[in-house]
């Protein structure tokens, strides 16, 4: 295949699936200046009907899969192609926004080193005061207040955690917020939920008896696994909104993930590498074994056809034979009658009963 037309292929594949010009240069060439170039081979691909402009798009114009895209594809697809797909997730997960909230029956009878304090309806509140209390008094500020403590690991606790107090006039609780982390595998997806609570019982154990809370039940918040995208793919995917019950794309504090909440999902995206690696041995075996059954038929076959040029060669033979009288025909015919009627004649050596 010429390099043109490996160029079309790449083009056509990352315009299939929704890169516009700029981004398919920059994806194959390094940089955005030979997008013309780019739109040049994408207006030829649009013509012979391997791509189709997506209806509505305009500046920039993407594309999808045109009425000959798989002809094209299958008849050109370069061995090592550079496909880039919506769905490919770079692993490790994270787990993000595992929080936990607990009732203070009774505030704190020790200071806390709070971190950070602050009373959202009053700019002039006293953040070092704040800090210092006990238990403020939300009326005495004429607002809610909200104290953090950020936990650094070794503080008490090997993990980085933000712990945050709100007191109001209503309601004062404790939420302990776990910091993201890494999942390897799909085990550590199936036990986080239960470690992460239990790094939390244990959080909420260590301020009450380091600082006198009286704390009521746990209540959990449902947190979410994040995996790492291509940026290109997250932008279009928010332009277009896609999205579904159970996944979706996310571009906040700088990072490019697909997420969701459902702990089974996030296994099939971590095992999705090991998943088609079982299929590809699955297959590579099937094929085996569908050829060695080849290779067994195709033998069964010649010995089909030897013996079946056996047998025509013996009955050319016999009658020849016949012919010439050196075998009488009725004396062979009483042969064969007799040796068709042994495969039914009983055994007389059997015992009968």
């Amino acid at each position: 295949m010429t390099k043109a037309k490996e160029l079309q292929v790449r083009i056509a594949k990352l315009a299939a699936e929704g890169f516009c010009p700029s981004l398919i240069a920059k994806r194959i060439f390094g940089s955005n200046k030979y997008r013309e170039k780019v739109r040049y081979h994408i207006k030829k691909l649009e013509k012979e009907k391997i791509l189709r402009p997506i209806r509505g798009t305009k500046n920039p114009k993407l594309y999808t899969k045109g009425d000959d895209f798989w002809k094209f594809i299958n008849k050109h697809e370069p061995e090592n192609g550079d496909h880039v797909g919506w769905f490919i997730a770079k692993a490790p997960a994270e787990a993000h926004h595992f929080f936990y909230k607990f009732n203070v029956i009774s505030p704190a009878s020790r200071p806390v080193p709070w971190s950070k304090a602050w009373a959202p309806n009053n700019k002039h509140a006293d953040i070092e005061k704040l800090k210092r209390e006990l238990c403020p008094d939300p009326a005495e500020y004429k607002s809610d207040i909200h104290r953090v403590w950020r936990m650094s690991p070794g503080d008490d606790f090997n993990k980085m955690v933000t712990i945050k107090e709100d007191i109001g006039r209503r309601s004062h609780t404790i939420m302990i917020m776990m910091h993201p982390e890494k999942l390897e595998s799909a085990k550590d997806i199936e036990q986080i939920k239960k470690v992460m609570t239990d790094r939390a019982m244990q959080l909420a154990d260590m301020l009450q008896r380091a600082f006198g809370y009286r704390l009521g039940l746990i209540e959990e918040s449902d947190g979410h696994y994040a995996f790492e995208m291509e940026k290109e793919t997250v932008k279009i995917a928010k332009k277009y909104n896609i999205r579904t019950q159970e996944i979706w794309f996310d571009e906040s504090n700088g990072k490019h993930h697909l997420e969701t909440k459902k702990a089974r999902v996030a296994k099939a995206i971590v095992e999705l590498p090991d998943t088609l690696e079982e299929l590809k041995e699955m297959i590579e075996e099937q094929q085996k074994t569908i050829l060695e059954i080849y290779d067994e038929l195709h033998k069964t076959k010649e010995v089909a056809k030897a013996q079946a040029k056996f047998n025509a060669f013996l009955i050319k033979t016999i009658d020849a034979l016949v012919q010439d009288g050196v075998i009488d025909a009725k004396v062979l015919q009483q042969y064969m009658q007799a040796d068709a009627g042994a495969d039914t004649k009983p055994d007389d050596r059997r015992d009968v009963v």
